[in-house]
């Protein structure tokens, strides 16, 4: 099925590179910004939608929560310096 795919059908995802909006430097403070964005969702559902919760494993549910939420803002951090989002550019994108 991938065989018979050309160049020309993805091009549509060139324009955001060509554009610059997903250039390395914009990359690096859109991960920045969600280490903010990551800890406001897991406070939200902390303490707005937990107390609210009846699922039997909801302590078990935030506890996983919380070590993804710290190893991605982590990794976001990483990935944000300048150095290292420009070293391996791969891992970043997938990031």
């Amino acid at each position: 099925m991938f065989k018979k795919l050309s160049a020309e059908d993805f091009a549509a995802l060139r324009g955001p590179f060509e554009s610059g909006r997903q250039s390395p430097g914009n990359l690096g403070g859109i991960l920045f910004l969600s280490v903010f964005l990551q800890s406001l969702v897991y406070g939200l559902e902390y303490f707005v939608a937990a107390d609210a919760s009846i699922y039997p494993n909801k302590e078990r549910i935030l506890m996983i929560h919380f070590w993804v939420t710290l190893i991605l803002v982590i990794l976001s951090v990483i990935y944000s310096v300048p150095a290292v989002y420009k070293r391996s550019q791969k891992c970043n994108t997938l990031l």
